[in-house]
């Protein structure tokens, strides 16, 4: 995901640290990290945090997506969603995660993602009923799933949560 970051191994462990951290503070649970093979900067990063890692020989786009669903059902298996993070910028904290539990629940949609200027983007939160769709897509970022029918996605603009 960060593999040949010109900002350096470092930089990319603190982003998936802070990403990380406000997942752990929003309650969310299991918090499943894919670690590319060898990344001893994240694995560091995650020390004494609550998470589950898997990996996977070269983690090639998309492949991260499928690898993070299956340590998922392996670890939740009745979990009744998810919530896709981004580590390639600052985390949107915490309180901008709950939000999004928050609209999907108020506004009965399988989605509620973050939005820049109303397009959604990563974070989102998905239900388990589209964890097939999310495995299948063909970018593996779940853009494709985001953008096949922005009805069913309740936006929570990025900065105001």
């Amino acid at each position: 995901m960060l593999a040949g970051d010109p900002r350096g191994e470092a930089w990319a462990a603190a982003r998936v640290r802070q990403a990380v951290r406000a997942a752990v503070d929003a309650g969310l649970w299991p918090v499943v990290v894919v670690i590319e093979p060898g990344n001893a900067f994240v694995r560091g990063a995650l020390a004494g945090l609550p998470v589950v890692t898997c990996t996977g020989d070269g983690v090639a786009p998309g492949q991260g997506l499928r690898l993070g669903l299956a340590r998922l059902a392996e670890c939740a298996p009745s979990a009744r969603g998810l919530v896709l993070l981004g580590c390639d910028g600052p985390s949107p904290g915490a309180s901008h995660l709950a939000a999004l539990a928050a609209a999907a629940h108020r506004e009965g949609t399988p989605i509620a993602a973050s939005a820049r200027d109303g397009t959604p983007c990563v974070p989102a939160l998905f239900a388990a009923a589209l964890f097939g769709e999310l495995e299948g897509s063909d970018d593996g970022d779940a853009r494709t799933v985001l953008a096949a029918d922005p009805a069913r996605i309740a936006r929570v603009e990025l900065g105001r949560a």
